[in-house]
């Protein structure tokens, strides 16, 4: 028994790990926002937490197919896997939930003890058809959504790659626990039965037997994916159309909210239907032909499209026929089991001239597989360089905004500098003014010659005060062209000598160092500051320079 559900998990954990797993992964490999080696994290922090969140769909499958002995469901996955098999040697974009859906509907007419309900069947089939049209609906109502957002936000490029990348991280995260909670409620609905017989004590810890069911699941899905899920992921990322980091986030949350949707009671009953398992490989087809819609270009072969769409109803179909054929072979009663010797002989003929006629069928095309492969790769590494380049150019952008900040603090300084010596140049004038009014004092006329000559040596000296006052402005202006620019526009009434006292504020002086660079008394400063106040219509508990700062 034990070993009868050790292979069922096997064999649809294998599928949905090669198969569907790859096709949602896909977007995010293409993009190259994240490293490969971080993904199998994401896998684990993702699967794990799901399995508390599948009892919708596995009530549902439970009540709808109560098949009991676990030989019948080993039966019925492993007639699926050859269906499955042989299918996707046709086209990559099936899904193995078909198959195990055709081969269920096998037994329930092969069998007469086990009445599948019909009102179930045909709400799945819905599903199976409405989810891809809601998908692909939704992925262009996010990518305009998306678009709009980005084009009227007014975020700094360097922002937006920023915040791109944690919802990238985020949708990723979500796909992959959306997934493991619609399509990975299969393995604990066809386990079920006999896994709540198995009990594990660990420490007084008791694991039942659907979390061990899932453990097993979740080794399943990290272990391939560093060989079949990786390659064939990257394989089917190249095939598409240039995804960058925005399209990778939109098609992963159109694809994820689709899975949840179907995923519950509540949400489905709204529209009459009931939870089930949907197809993550229709959905992202159907995202990646809603973005390809949106840029004139499907980007996919019309040929592989058109053989996907078919595999909703053909897989299906061919996986009855072959549950079919094995549940005549092998006789499935209460007491005993026993295989019908003729239709064996006869399957196993047709089987071999099947495996013929698939392996012609192979090696005709293992050639041209391996030179659309090689310009895949091609592809990804142009994609590869092209990121290299985007990181370049975002590089460059961020030196040469450090390298602005710098020259303009060091033009500051400048300014700060030069008006700290037009103080110290009106602090020169007000000595020069003690001086002359000292003259005045003295009788002898030697005396008052010498202080004439000295007074006009030091007026020489001196004499360029003038000129440096009114290059301090033209600087300042040069500096702060666009805060002039607004501070005009805004405030039209300002007078020039309240818009160079905005200016002064703004770079920060005291009112000391402003009375002595404006040539007024700290007093007269600050009634300057009340009227630049009232100019400005600032409240009283609003900052004068906070606010000069903020234009």
């Amino acid at each position: 028994m034990i070993l009868e559900i050790i292979f069922i998990v096997l064999l649809i954990g294998v599928w949905l790990s090669v198969r569907e797993m790859p096709v949602i992964l896909g977007p995010a490999v293409s993009s190259g926002v994240i490293r490969s080696v971080y993904i199998p994290v994401v896998l684990l922090l993702s699967i794990l937490p799901a399995l508390f969140l599948t009892d919708g769909i596995v009530l549902n499958i439970r009540t709808s197919f109560p098949i009991q002995d676990p030989f019948t469901i080993l039966i019925i996955t492993l007639s699926a896997s050859v269906a499955m098999w042989a299918f996707s040697l046709f086209t990559k974009w099936s899904s193995f939930l078909y198959a195990l859906a055709g081969s269920v509907l096998a037994y329930s007419v092969h069998s007469d003890s086990v009445d599948i309900a019909s009102t179930y069947m045909w709400q799945s089939v819905v599903s199976w058809l409405a989810a891809p049209i809601l998908c692909g609906a939704l992925t262009v109502a996010l990518f305009y959504g998306v678009k709009f957002l980005t084009d009227n936000s007014g975020v700094h490029l360097i922002t937006l790659n920023r915040i791109l990348r944690v919802l990238y991280v985020l949708s990723l995260a979500l796909v992959i626990f959306s997934f493991s909670i619609n399509n990975g409620s299969m393995i604990v609905a066809f386990t079920g039965p006999v896994s709540n017989l198995i009990r594990i004590n660990v420490s007084g810890f008791v694991l039942g037997g659907e979390v061990l069911v899932w453990i097993l699941f979740v080794i399943l899905c990290l272990a391939l994916y560093f060989k079949p899920v990786k390659e064939r992921a990257a394989s089917l990322s190249m095939k598409l159309f240039d995804i960058n980091t925005e399209t990778s986030v939109v098609i992963m949350f159109a694809v994820s909210f689709v899975l949840l949707i179907f995923s519950s009671d509540t949400l489905c009953s709204f529209i009459g239907l009931a939870a089930t398992p949907v197809s993550p490989v229709h959905l992202s087809l159907a995202a990646i032909i809603g973005i390809g819609w949106i840029h004139k270009n499907v980007g996919m072969d019309k040929m592989e499209v058109t053989k996907s769409s078919i595999s909703i109803i053909a897989l299906p179909a061919f996986s009855f026929l072959i549950t079919h054929m094995m549940l005549r072979i092998i006789t499935i009663n209460d007491s005993a089991r026993s295989f019908d010797v003729t239709t064996f002989a006869i399957a196993s003929v047709l089987f071999l001239l099947l495996a013929v006629i698939i392996y012609f069928y192979i090696s005709r095309n293992r050639s041209s597989e391996k030179e659309k492969l090689k310009r895949a790769e091609d592809r990804n590494q142009f994609n590869e360089m092209q990121k290299a380049i985007v990181d370049m150019e975002i590089k460059v952008i961020q030196n040469e905004n450090a390298n602005l900040h710098k020259r303009l603090e060091i033009k500051r300084k400048d300014l700060i500098n030069n008006a700290l010596w037009i103080g110290q140049q009106r602090d020169f004038l007000e000595d020069l003014y003690s001086d002359i009014h000292e003259l005045r004092t003295l009788d002898d006329i030697t005396n008052i010659k010498e202080g004439i000559f000295s007074i006009e040596k030091k007026i020489m000296d001196k004499k360029a005060f003038s000129h440096e006052m009114n290059e301090l402005y033209s600087q300042v202006e040069v500096l702060h062209k666009d805060y002039s620019v607004i501070l005009h526009e805004r405030f039209p009434d300002l007078t020039e000598q309240e818009k160079r006292l905005a200016t002064l504020l703004r770079l920060g002086f005291s009112t000391k160092e402003l009375a002595s660079i404006m040539s007024i008394t700290p007093k007269s400063v600050e009634v300057c500051r009340y009227r630049l106040r009232k100019k400005l219509n600032l409240k009283r508990d609003e900052n004068l320079i906070q606010f000069i700062k903020s234009l």
